[in-house]
C-alpha cells in the first residue's frame, strides 16, 4: 500500500491538469450536494466547468495546510502534493497560495463520512496536531486508499471526485477540501486542484 501511494501521487505533478480529449462536455460550473446534517456543499466532479470569478467572498491571500489522512504516506508523495498546490494557478486579485506545512493524521480506515472528517479536523486543531487557526487557511484533506467517503447519500466517483465546506468550531471559521482516494492518477490531482480553488474562490457556499 506504502509503494502504491508513493508511486501514483509522486507522478501527479506531470499529469496536465487539462481534461483529456476524449472528456464529455464541460457541466456546470457549480454543483452542490447535500451533507450529512442536511447543510449544502459545494462538490466538483470530473467535467464540471471552471469555477465563477472572484467575489468579495473569496480568499485573497490564501493559505494551505495539507493534511494526509490514514496510513502509508511517504514523504516523497506529500511533497508532490505541496508541490502541485503551491503553484495552482490563481485568478487576478488572488495573491499565490502560501503552504503552512503538511501533518499526518492517524485515522483507522473504513467509512469516513463529512460529520467524521470534522471531528478529525477539530480534534486535530484541540490537540496542537493543527495549528493554523487563521481564517485564511484551508485545510486540504487527502484520504488514504483504505477510506470509503461518504457526503450524506452521495458517493465519490457517482457524484463528485472532491468537494470543499467549512464548519465553525470554537473560535473560528474551519474551511477544508476533501479528496478522496482514486486510483486514477490524472483525477486525483485534478479533483485536488479544482475543489481547492473553489474553497479559495467560495470558501463559504455562500
Amino acid at each position: 500500500m506504502k509503494k502504491l501511494i508513493t508511486l501514483v501521487l509522486s507522478a501527479l505533478v506531470f499529469v496536465p491538469l487539462a481534461l483529456a480529449q476524449d472528456e464529455p462536455a464541460r457541466r456546470t460550473s457549480r454543483r452542490l450536494l447535500t451533507d450529512d446534517d442536511d447543510g449544502k456543499v459545494e462538490v466538483w466532479r470530473r467535467g464540471d466547468a471552471l469555477p465563477a470569478a472572484v467575489s468579495a467572498a473569496t480568499i485573497r491571500q490564501p493559505l494551505f495546510q495539507l493534511v494526509f489522512v490514514g496510513e502509508g504516506w511517504q514523504t516523497s508523495a506529500k511533497d508532490a502534493m505541496i508541490d502541485q498546490l503551491s503553484r495552482l494557478p490563481m485568478p487576478a486579485g488572488v495573491s499565490p497560495a502560501a503552504i503552512t506545512g503538511s501533518r499526518d493524521l492517524a485515522v483507522p480506515a473504513g467509512s469516513i463520512n463529512d460529520l467524521r472528517i470534522q471531528s478529525v479536523l477539530n480534534r486535530a486543531l484541540s490537540d496542537g496536531m493543527l495549528s493554523s487557526r487563521d481564517s485564511n487557511v484551508i485545510h486540504i484533506v487527502f484520504l488514504a486508499p483504505g477510506f470509503v467517503s461518504t457526503l450524506g447519500d452521495s458517493k465519490p466517483g457517482a457524484d463528485y471526485d472532491s468537494y470543499h465546506s467549512h464548519v465553525h468550531v470554537h473560535d473560528m471559521n474551519l474551511r477544508y477540501v476533501v479528496v478522496p482516494w482514486n486510483d486514477d492518477a490524472a483525477l486525483l490531482r485534478e479533483a485536488a486542484a479544482r475543489s481547492t480553488l473553489r474553497a479559495v474562490l467560495n470558501p463559504d457556499n455562500e
